[in-house]
């Protein structure tokens, strides 16, 4: 098998994340036109899906999630009403096509992307798990969280060194980037500084979503030259995001806002609020958020609708876009109380990685709503 050498070449060095002048769209919490309440198409729960908004992703009308075992990583594959398609197996290891932790799931061109922090690497695979190639990371860009390919390009937000980065396939080299201010890992008590990132499917434009606060979505040129930034108030006061050094692993604690993401041809699609927490060594809480997707302007960044779901009005846990097209908004949600009570009859089934990971017991959805912006 070919294997792609990225020998990351600094060609452009941009930094700051909005040059003087860049148009700033200012929202208020409220939005310009209505909120509409959500009508649920389907909605059923995954079998051990992996925790956070990186891990689902929506792919040709079916919904792809990863699944974290001893001996593999596997991808289980829906249609929108939850029927199984199929499980797709990757062998866990650090040989050719193979993968130890992937944080990231992205399908482009019948092609699956998995960004693997521990291996320093992305690793392609064919749509039947067979593997393909395998890209390293530099040091700089070693921690990539998330990703999207367009054509021979591929953009990413990393951990280390680099926020954002487009890399050219074809000559193997990093064509732009923009640096953090933090060379190394994060360390307990840093900033986090991360979220989605996505090609406009109608343009070479780049979103990339803040998780942290305040609320804000900064759209680039192919180039990351920042074209403009849409922000919004929020109607609660935000904690910061910040690293947290806990056993047996780093995670995020505070206020998690743009965490996910999605684009049609006009619109963006985003949490209200991704998730609440707080999390030291000896302490873990979930604090109560409202499930809410918050629909901009492609185009001129005004905040336009907030489309409202009754039942996750006021749940503790989390709330994931995941896709969307004219037909469906889909959404992943990770309950710690009994939300989901009113969607599914209640059981001692709780997933089991939350479980693992948290010690707390938890409920996983994926809910299939109707799109009212396409009538």
């Amino acid at each position: 098998m070919r294997l792609f050498q990225l020998f990351f070449v600094l060609v452009l060095l941009i930094s700051g994340c909005a040059r003087t002048g860049t148009p700033t769209v200012k929202n208020g919490s409220s939005p310009e036109k209505e909120k509409i309440s959500l009508t649920v198409a389907y909605a059923w729960q995954p079998t051990n899906q992996a925790l956070g908004p990186t891990r689902t992703t929506f792919y040709q009308n079916r919904i792809y999630y990863l699944q974290y075992y001893e001996e593999s990583i596997n991808i289980a594959v829906h249609e929108k009403d939850g029927t199984l398609v199929e499980t797709i197996r990757i062998p866990r290891g650090k040989g050719p096509g193979e993968v130890m932790y992937p944080v990231g799931l992205r399908i482009r061109n019948d092609i699956i992307y998995l960004p693997d922090i521990p291996l320093r690497r992305v690793t392609l695979f064919e749509m039947d798990g067979t593997f393909i190639d395998t890209w390293p990371m530099s040091q700089e860009a070693a921690a990539v969280y998330t990703l999207d390919v367009k054509g021979d390009r591929m953009v990413f937000n990393s951990f280390t060194g680099i926020m954002l980065g487009v890399s050219d396939f074809r000559d193997n080299t990093l064509l732009y980037s923009i640096p953090l201010e933090n060379k190394g890992f994060p360390g307990d008590g840093d900033p986090f500084v991360g979220g989605p990132v996505l090609f406009d499917p109608t343009s070479d434009d780049i979103f990339f979503g803040h998780a942290d606060a305040p609320y804000r979505i900064i759209r680039y040129d192919s180039t990351l030259q920042p074209k403009m930034v849409i922000t919004k108030e929020s109607s609660f006061s935000l904690k910061p995001a910040v690293w947290k050094n806990l056993p047996g692993r780093t995670d995020m604690s505070g206020d998690m806002l743009v965490s996910s993401m999605a684009l049609d041809e006009h619109y963006i699609y985003a949490p209200l609020c991704e998730m609440r927490m707080e999390q030291t060594p000896d302490h873990f809480e979930v604090h109560p958020i409202k499930g809410a997707v918050c629909v901009f302007d492609k185009e001129t960044g005004t905040f336009l609708y907030e489309l409202t779901v009754p039942f996750l009005n006021d749940f503790q846990g989390n709330f994931t876009v995941i896709g969307a097209d004219h037909e469906s908004i889909l959404v992943a949600v990770t309950t710690s109380d009994e939300t989901l009570s009113t969607l599914f009859p209640p059981d001692d089934s709780k997933d089991s990685s939350m479980m693992e990971m948290m010690g707390i017991e938890a409920s996983q959805a994926i809910i299939v709503f109707d799109n009212p912006l396409y009538p």
